[in-house]
């Protein structure tokens, strides 16, 4: 059943509906399993499946157009990351079907603050759409598997105390 319980109103009056979930067979029993992107970066055997290429290239299209669609809305909050896409794993549902469908996770509260205190404002100047900035980091520690919380260092670096 597609009934909309409601709309939020964007900056720009624009109305985003909010539609229930509908879940297969669902008990009271049964326990959901959610992870984040960084959870699943950090440890991939996490889940019961490894992230494959065509994973990697179906989310990265989920979290692309996403934030076309949710740019600059309550939604998406400007620095967002991987602790926020989220993954819901299904007890009885397929294994591969937790990659299916990445969530944005979002708090939103009662009082909408849209100017950013002075202390949160980045330190370089360089980056001019933080939004988008996250979303290239983090495509491309997706592709690549891995956090990139640590810069990489050579092996050799390491032997001289570097």
């Amino acid at each position: 059943m597609n009934v909309c319980l409601g709309y939020l109103l964007d900056s720009q009056k624009r109305k985003h509906g909010i539609y229930p979930v509908a879940v297969p067979n669902m008990c009271p029993q049964q326990h959901y399993m959610a992870y984040s992107l960084r959870q699943i970066l950090a440890d991939p055997t996490v889940t019961a499946r490894r992230l494959t290429q065509q994973d990697k290239l179906r989310i990265a299209f989920h979290l692309s157009s996403s934030t076309l669609q949710l740019y600059k809305t309550p939604w998406l909050d400007e620095m967002w990351g991987k602790e926020d896409v989220c993954f819901v794993q299904v007890p009885g549902a397929r294994s591969i079907s937790i990659y299916e469908h990445p969530y944005i996770n979002r708090q939103l509260s009662s009082t909408a603050n849209t100017v950013r205190p002075q202390a949160q404002q980045p330190k370089f100047k360089i980056i001019r759409n933080q939004t988008l900035y996250n979303l290239g980091i983090l495509l491309i520690e997706l592709w690549y598997g891995k956090t990139m919380q640590k810069p990489y260092r050579p092996h050799y670096m390491e032997n001289c105390g570097l």
